[in-house]
């Protein structure tokens, strides 16, 4: 009876049994409010013999299992005896001998050396005299030499001839052109300004620029039902409007015209200018050479009397006997340098037998630990098993089965971004095809625009350049003092090259050019890869729709 009510306790909840055992087994609830209870429902005799007395001799034998639901409760560990293990015994097999560690080979002593001949160091002395003469030799060859340059004949003197000189007159002239080129030079005004930039759109400015051709076209078509429900129409304001930005117009002509005829006089006065400063630095070049010339000559005579002198120095020094102490001071310090090459030589075979001596030990020594290594037991390796699962729990796995879901959800997961990834590209196709048709409006809008500036444009240059200077003194005044500037330059002849306004409307054309030629390209290959992303996308849903029908 105790096993099968030891096993419903144990199916139950454990804090709930814990309590009402308890509560139900405490002696002294037994034995005065539940006796009381029952009594009302049955006889006193009946309470006290038959359900009384057996639960007080029952008592101490349930008291274990209140206290194993308790220790259950308080998450309190139960120690279970662990069951004896067979251990294994070693077989008793005869043990080899360890090996004999071979005694290392000594290292063979090296062979004393012989000293170095007194012939490395010392030169034969036939050697010394040839090099004595040589020298003398050659201080007698340039004393001659100084004599010569310095006595020269009077009776003939050398003088360049018309080819040296026509030579050295060029070489002065493309020295001072070089100086001319480095200086600077002056750029002038560009013709008008460009017109038909090329400007890339990003997404923003499309819209905006969508957004603001529908607002015209809203106006438009709001003014024009003003007109058909009888609204004054405008025309006469209009008109007068016209009129004043015309007259505005024509004043800034006027100032446009006066600003473009001070910028021309400016770039005459400034090259009047450059060629004075260049003629004042012709003079001062032309002095610096002459001063620097008698610099050259003044250091060349010094330069003679100084030679002079140390060949006196020279002459004086080869009379006297100091050659003789030299040569044995000479002697002495090559025995000294032999000497102490000989004991340095000492000193590092000694250290190099120390080393060796040294190796020997450490490789003994590590020879006898390999050994002692290799005679010890190998120790007992436990293997792993991937399949086991350590405590034998519900919520335990092993390593295999957490690959296999580690892998399945990776799996979930590149399928949810393929999916995510599908829904953004057509999301983009969707976006970039709304792009396109507000680029057709665009380019329609701009189009009627363009066409309505144009027209407007024509009515202003009616204005012509005469009619300006004509109408303006000042205009008048400044195109006389530009056509005299412009004489007295021509009138010059400075060795200089002007950019032209043909030369910068040319080179500005191929700038031009080239950077339509690289936004061309650059559109292309946006346009290449469009079509790219969308036959990607294609290829994925026909894939996804083939999956699906699988």
């Amino acid at each position: 009876g105790l096993n099968h009510f030891s096993k419903f306790v144990n199916s139950q909840e454990p804090n709930k049994m814990y309590k009402f055992l308890r509560f139900f087994f405490d002696p002294l609830n037994l034995k005065t409010w539940i006796t009381a209870e029952w009594c009302k429902v049955y006889e006193p005799e009946y309470v006290k013999i038959q359900l009384i007395e057996p639960l007080i001799r029952w008592q101490p034998v349930i008291q274990s299992l209140i206290d194993s639901l308790a220790n259950i409760v308080n998450n309190v560990a139960i120690q279970i005896k662990e069951p004896k293990r067979t251990i294994p015994v070693e077989f008793n097999l005869t043990k080899p001998k360890p090996r004999a560690i071979p005694m290392p080979e000594k290292i063979p002593m090296l062979e004393l050396q012989t000293k170095v001949p007194r012939s490395t160091y010392e030169p034969p002395k036939e050697m010394q005299l040839l090099q004595e003469i040589r020298k003398k030799n050659r201080q007698k060859a340039e004393l001659q030499l100084i004599e010569a340059n310095v006595n020269q004949f009077k009776c003939a003197e050398y003088r360049n001839s018309d080819r040296k000189q026509n030579a050295l007159a060029e070489v002065i002239k493309d020295e001072e052109a070089m100086v001319r080129a480095r200086e600077f030079k002056a750029r002038t005004l560009p013709s008008a300004k460009m017109d038909n930039i090329p400007i890339r759109l990003n997404t923003t400015a499309i819209l905006r620029e969508s957004a603001l051709y529908q607002r015209r076209v809203k106006e438009e078509l709001d003014r024009i039902n003003d007109l058909i429900e009888g609204a004054r129409d405008p025309s006469e304001f209009l008109e007068w409007q016209r009129q004043k930005k015309e007259q505005e117009s024509e004043e800034k002509m006027v100032q446009l015209e006066r600003r473009r005829l001070e910028g021309k006089l400016n770039f005459e006065e400034a090259i009047l200018s450059r060629h004075s400063m260049m003629q004042e630095k012709q003079k001062k070049a032309a002095l610096q050479k002459e001063e620097m010339a008698e610099l050259l000559q003044k250091k060349a005579e010094k330069q003679v009397q100084k030679e002079r002198e140390l060949k006196m120095l020279v002459d004086r020094v080869m009379k006297g006997d100091k050659t003789k102490q030299a040569q044995l001071k000479l002697k002495e310090y090559k025995k000294k340098l032999g000497q102490e090459i000989n004991k340095e030589s000492r000193e590092r075979q000694q250290q190099a037998l120390d080393k060796a001596e040294a190796e020997f030990k450490r490789k003994y020594d590590l020879i006898c630990e390999i050994r002692a290594f290799e005679n010890s037991p190998a120790p007992k390796h436990s293997y792993l098993d991937l399949t086991h699962t350590p405590g034998f729990m519900l919520h335990e796995m092993s390593f295999t089965e957490l690959r296999e879901r580690l892998g399945l959800l990776k799996e979930a997961r590149a399928k949810a971004e393929e999916e995510k990834r599908g829904k953004i590209m057509i999301e983009k196709m969707a976006k970039e095809q709304l792009i396109l048709d507000k680029l057709e409006k665009i380019s329609l809008h701009r189009g009627v625009w363009s066409k309505k500036v144009i027209d407007r444009q024509e009515e202003i240059k009616m204005l012509s350049h005469s009619s300006l200077v004509a109408s303006d003194q000042s205009l008048a005044e400044l195109e006389k003092k530009l056509k005299e500037r412009k004489k007295e330059r021509q009138k010059l002849t400075v060795p200089q090259k002007i950019v032209t306004h043909n030369e910068w409307s040319r080179l500005m054309r191929r700038k031009i050019s080239k950077q339509n030629s690289i936004e061309e390209h650059h559109w292309q290959s946006n346009e290449e890869s469009r079509e790219r992303q969308a036959q990607l996308l294609k290829m994925r849903k026909m894939a996804i729709a083939a999956d699906l029908a699988e």
